[in-house]
């Protein structure tokens, strides 16, 4: 049984306690709420969308309604007591609600807004609204962004937009502004603009976890809480080593912001013993982490079988969150590939240039992932 990433709208219902059933479906790209009540089986008449509008007042509402329905404009107008209202546009709905379009929820977004429900709801015991996790299924495809100077990074984001892939990830520590709060905003801002529905996951690699520069441990946090400001990433990278005691209360800022926490280790020197790899992840899922990642280097097979095997122990012994792991370099490839089989949900591949070793490129991942799908 595969796992999931709880989102917001999961804890919400998790902390007051409140049944809810998860349903899983295939979700490379964007569908419309009819396909995915077809893909889940659930019935159509009991299957919601979310809507988001703006009224003249600038005010913001959430409407949820029947998904074989067109919103009426001046029903839910008289609904909040306004003179029109209108939907947003796709571009702002991460930006606004935290979510990623397909994925919208009306619980848990990043601010409370009025939210209406179609009266026809209170005739059912159960509703389904729809959404897309990680974790079930065929391993989520991650693209790297490393690009010096914002045209770059902004040209690649265009390219990768279009290419089958789930994720992108901008790796800020290559952008020849890292320095620099306003350009690091300005071009992670624009990024969710060009990427439309892809996700964005956004790292800073330290150069003590491989990375292109060194950062202070203040400057660090404070490129992590500059990222969960701008509204813009879905999935925030945070080391595990250089977060140190900091680490829960970051991951608690991310979920306050919306955003899941990909919490990740490296070790480009070796592969550790099995039962530190899993105490290691282990770790991360007590700091409340989404998305456990650790990324090795083999020195021999047996290498690439322990960390195999860690991810199995996880998959198997510690299902509460996903992982990502990886052998790195040539002799670890095979990881990268077997994700499904072995228990990783999220895989990188390399579309031109690589972010590290042992990528492999983008066609043939897709082939391989689509050959060995369970």
């Amino acid at each position: 049984m595969g796992k999931e990433v709880k989102t917001n709208a999961m804890r919400i219902l998790d902390k007051n306690k409140i049944p809810y059933e998860i349903l899983n479906y295939e979700c490379g790209e964007f569908i419309d709420g009819l396909h995915t009540a077809e893909a889940t089986g659930a019935p159509v008449e009991q299957s919601f969308k979310t809507l988001v509008m703006q009224g003249k007042s600038r005010q913001y509402y959430v409407f949820v309604i029947p998904i074989a329905d067109e919103v009426d404009l001046k029903a839910a107008a008289r609904a909040v007591g306004e003179k029109s209202v209108e939907m947003i546009h796709v571009k702002d709905i991460t930006a606004i609600t935290g979510y990623v379009r397909g994925g919208c929820s009306p619980l848990g977004m990043k601010k409370q807004f009025p939210t209406i429900v179609h009266e026809s709801a209170a005739a059912f015991d159960k509703i389904y609204i729809r959404g897309c996790r990680i974790g079930e299924g065929r391993p989520k495809v991650i693209l790297p962004i490393v690009e010096r100077t914002e045209a770059a990074i902004l040209e690649k984001a265009a390219q990768f937009s279009t290419l089958s892939a789930d994720c992108v990830e901008w790796r800020a520590d290559w952008f020849e502004g890292f320095q620099s709060p306003a350009a690091i905003a300005r071009c992670v801002q624009k990024l969710r603009v060009t990427l439309r529905d892809k996700l964005l996951l956004v790292t800073f690699r330290t150069k003590a976890e491989g990375g292109e520069q060194a950062l202070s441990h203040k400057e660090y946090l404070a490129f992590l809480r500059l990222i969960l400001d701008t509204d813009c990433a879905d999935l925030l990278d945070i080391e595990f080593f250089t977060a140190g005691a900091d680490l829960p209360a970051l991951i608690e800022q991310a979920h306050s912001a919306g955003v899941a926490v990909v919490c990740s280790s490296h070790d480009f020197a070796k592969t550790p013993p099995r039962a530190e790899l899993v105490s290691r992840m282990v770790q991360m899922q007590q700091a409340e982490a989404d998305l456990p990642k650790l990324a090795v280097m083999p020195r021999c097979r047996t290498d690439v079988l322990e960390l195999l095997a860690a991810t199995v122990e996880m998959a198997d012994l510690h299902p509460e969150t996903p992982v990502i792991t990886m052998s790195m370099g040539a002799l670890g490839a095979v990881s990268r590939l077997a994700g499904e089989a072995f228990g990783s949900a999220m895989t990188f591949a390399n579309p031109g240039q690589a972010s590290a070793p042992g990528q492999v490129s983008l066609d043939i991942v897709n082939e391989v992932l689509d050959a060995l799908h369970l």
